[in-house]
């Protein structure tokens, strides 16, 4: 711990920038606005990708939304060289990407549209939860397909090996010009990744706006039907698929043992049953945003609904998106912006809350759980166990043990806290228990800590004191039965609220 900060976040971006983002920011020009025009992002991208540049470029797929996109990222203010070259230059990799992917599906689309995607694993909930955690721990099972963050690098390259030394290349010196994001994000091409680094392939994607801080752009955007943004998810994980079969895509395992005829490794790790079905696993942080598109992409899928305090969660989603904005700006925000992030984090995701509720009120309870944020930080590997009985997903003791070396993994890491508390983006209790009221309606036990002293009159918990008793993962009733239908009836709720007992305070 010699030499390393343990806070650090949207209070230290205006303290003094490491030398080598000065070095860095010397030797670099800025673009000019002309370079941000969608005709030479597009010849710069098809370049990258070794594709012939169309005789226009309202011959892409998106050509409105591209063009926009374009403008809004010319007119960022930034005053940091390196940051606008990024922000370029990110926008250059999207196109790209989207392109030779679009280039793929040409040629081989009839073999890759075969691939079918059953029953897909998506973990959600509110930015900032421990859904990360909980979808790594996951997958170090080798249960499961899940993009690494090397494969959302570079999707349309083939190889492996190609798409991580490509991702090695790009952030080669990223920790050390941005050592705040490390706040973020752990830079790691074999942990799991999100999908929004996907999403960016598409311009009308709520992820330009809110990563990059394109407010203008974003309100447009969030009028756009979301839709395509996760059939494009889909694409994705038919075009990995694809690759699996070819065998240039592998599991997020990092030593896969294999002890069939091994007697000693057979011995400690138990025997590894064969995957009859690879199933997918997706880390989805905005599909509480746009719920139904992601329902119609993925009309089979299973969810694990992973819930942290509000007062936690809110801030240190605020503190994470102004970080993301200043990596291009290359300015620690204001004190206004901070509180306009704030109304802006608030509006959205209070709404895109209230509807996922609403939604998914009609969604079958038997493919859905509820984790505590709690729970994913102590004992993710029983949580995710009982998880996986429930939805009939068999776990040996192998890929019992590769979960526990994952959780090991994960917590091992060095993450430094933020430095995100309420006041800065102008929020307090009694606001955020305004707009999320529906969310602390039905999860009250996950929605504040019981040091807030947040109470609801006239509001039945999910757990009654006598719902303590558990079967297995399933909730067992007691004589107090609620008097309105719950959304999370039927459903096994692990969390902490029900371990008390067992010792889990």
């Amino acid at each position: 711990m010699l030499f390393r900060k343990s806070m650090s976040g949207v209070r230290e971006l205006s303290g003094r920038k490491p030398v080598v983002r000065k070095i860095f920011n010397c030797f670099t020009s800025s673009p000019s606005s002309e370079s941000f025009s969608l005709d030479a992002v597009l010849t710069d991208a098809c370049k990258r990708v070794n594709i012939s540049i169309p005789s226009s470029s309202k011959e892409i797929a998106g050509y409105k939304w591209w063009e926009k996109l374009c403008r809004a990222c010319a007119e960022k203010p930034s005053t940091s060289y390196y940051g606008r070259a990024m922000l370029r230059q990110t926008l250059v990799r999207a196109l790209s990407e989207r392109l030779a992917v679009d280039e793929v599906f040409r040629l081989n689309g009839h073999e890759i549209e075969k691939e079918d995607i059953i029953e897909p694993l998506v973990v959600m909930g509110l930015p900032r939860c421990n859904g990360h955690q909980a979808a790594h721990v996951l997958s170090r099972s080798g249960i499961f397909l899940a993009f690494k963050q090397s494969d959302t690098f570079a999707p349309s390259l083939l190889l492996d090996v190609e798409r991580r030394d490509a991702f090695y290349r790009r952030f080669k010196w990223f920790s050390f010009i941005f050592p705040d994001f490390s706040c973020v994000r752990t830079i790691n091409p074999n942990q799991i990744d999100d999908d929004l680094t996907l999403q960016l392939m598409c311009p009308e994607s709520y992820a330009w706006g809110f990563l990059h801080g394109l407010d203008e752009y974003l309100l447009e955007c969030l009028q756009e039907d979301q839709t395509p943004v996760y059939r494009h998810l889909r694409r994705m994980c038919q075009l990995f698929q694809w690759y699996r079969r070819c065998g240039h895509f592998s599991e997020c395992v990092l030593r896969d043992i294999n002890p069939i005829n091994n007697p000693i490794e057979e011995q400690k790790y138990g025997s590894k049953s064969p995957l009859l079905k690879a199933q997918w696993l997706l880390f989805c942080p905005f599909a509480i945003l746009s719920i139904e598109s992601l329902h119609e992409a993925f009309p089979d899928m299973k969810l694990i609904w992973v819930h942290r305090a509000l007062s936690q969660c809110i801030p240190s989603l605020c503190s994470s998106l102004a970080i993301h904005n200043s990596l291009y700006t290359g300015r620690s925000p204001s004190d206004s912006q901070l509180v306009t992030l704030g109304d802006k984090v608030l509006g959205t995701f209070g709404s895109g809350t209230e509807y996922a509720i609403d939604y998914l009120a009609d969604f079958d309870k038997n493919r859905m759980v509820h984790w505590s944020n709690r729970d994913v930080k102590r004992h993710t590997t029983r949580l995710a166990t009982k998880t996986l009985d429930y939805f009939g997903i068999e776990v040996d003791r192998y890929r019992r043990m590769q979960m526990i070396n994952g959780q090991t993994e994960y917590i091992e890491v060095f993450r430094p806290l933020h430095d995100a508390r309420m006041p800065y983006f102008g929020l307090h209790d009694g606001v955020v228990s305004e707009v999320f009221e529906s969310y602390i309606y039905q999860f009250e036990e996950f929605a504040y800590e019981n040091r807030f002293g947040v109470t609801i009159e006239d509001y039945q918990p999910l757990a009654t004191p006598a719902d303590q008793q558990s079967l297995g993962s399933l909730r067992v009733n007691g004589g107090d039965q609620p008097s309105f239908p719950s959304f999370a009836d039927g459903q096994p709720m692990d969390g902490h609220f029900l371990q008390e007992g067992k010792g889990f305070k």
